[in-house]
């Protein structure tokens, strides 16, 4: 059963790269808005990369980050190509504190 949650995911990542997700589908909340969080479940400290985030139909899209520790993002999605992309495709860009890199790709619906 896809679970799907608004305005917010939790994206937890372990020291082998291995991600979890709070919800499997996320859709912008009242505000269009979805914050994004990333934990660290082990001894590496996972943060958002300089550019955190690739969408691929990206002309409905901004995003801005939400602390100076790089593991809250504010993604915004003005919502106006919901016929033409109800999902968007798009990668987060992570990196770890020892050099790790990662890229992820939590679904984005909208609403």
């Amino acid at each position: 059963m896809t679970t799907t949650a608004v305005g917010a995911v939790t994206i937890t990542i372990d020291d082998k790269k291995n991600k979890s997700y709070s919800a499997d589908e996320v859709t912008p909340d009242a505000n269009n808005q979805i914050v994004m969080t990333l934990v660290s479940s082990g001894s590496k400290s996972w943060t958002y990369k300089d550019k955190p985030i690739t969408i691929k139909n990206d002309e409905n899209f901004t995003w801005t980050p939400q602390d100076g520790g790089g593991t809250v993002l504010t993604v915004t999605d003005s919502g106006e190509d919901k016929k033409k992309h109800p999902k968007h495709d798009y990668t987060v860009h992570v990196k770890s504190n020892d050099g790790d890199e990662l890229d992820i790709d939590p679904k984005i619906v909208d609403r």
